[in-house]
């Protein structure tokens, strides 16, 4: 699903929302038809709620920290026994992560700070494979990354599609089954094309947005 809109109508605040970054003023959130809460960041990881953010060197990875360290940093309970880190299993684990992503670095040591654009992209989502997370929140996602990497990047995020798992972009530029345009006050939705340009995603919504404020004239009697 794609989500969009221009600046100020409220996608970005949806995003936040849905990881515990803000709170909502009103609605609520449903997750396999169960009515959830999300207060604070930990809550959105415990329902496998992950978010990729637009700033990925500021939010998206620790740019000090190893790659074994970053993938494995939001699922520690996943590599510990009894409180003690089981650094075999861990680094085991990464190791297949990288394989898997095809992250292009020297060795699971590496600091993330010293990968490309994309392979630190390739991190960040690595992170939420190794939570084994249902929900991916995904703002700007290729911003700074590199032809190849955009393509693998869709196509990993294709399979987790296939395999279940619910993806929500935030300004589509890339595969979408439908886009999410939002106004304020209101949004609309309509099915997407297997791929979703910038600027058909522009061109669509000013489209419909032309076409919704024609029928609001009409229904007021300003057009005759």
């Amino acid at each position: 699903m794609g989500l969009t809109g221009l600046l100020g109508f409220g996608a970005k605040d949806i995003v936040q929302c849905l990881f515990g970054l803000q709170q909502l003023d009103r609605g609520t959130v449903t997750l396999d038809g169960r009515e959830i809460s999300i207060g604070f960041p930990m809550e959105a990881v415990r329902h496998g709620i992950a978010i990729l953010p637009e700033d990925r060197r500021a939010h998206g990875v620790a740019l000090g920290f190893s790659v074994r360290e970053n993938v494995s940093l939001a699922s520690l309970g996943r590599y510990s026994r009894f409180g003690f880190m089981r650094r075999d299993n861990e680094r085991s684990l990464v190791s297949e992560f990288i394989r898997e992503l095809s992250i292009k670095t020297p060795g699971g040591e590496t600091l993330v700070r010293n990968l490309s654009g994309g392979n630190q992209q390739k991190a960040a989502i690595a992170k939420w494979l190794s939570c084994q997370s249902k929900v991916y929140v995904l703002d700007e996602l290729t911003v700074a990354v590199d032809v190849a990497a955009k393509v693998e990047i869709y196509t990993l995020l294709n399979r987790l599609a296939n395999e279940g798992a619910a993806i929500l972009m935030l300004s589509v530029v890339g595969p979408a089954r439908a886009v999410r345009f939002l106004r304020p006050g209101y949004s609309w939705c309509i099915a997407a094309s297997s791929w979703a340009s910038s600027a058909e995603t522009r061109s669509t919504a000013t489209i419909c947005w032309l076409h919704r404020r024609v029928r609001s004239a009409i229904n007021e009697g300003a057009v005759a």
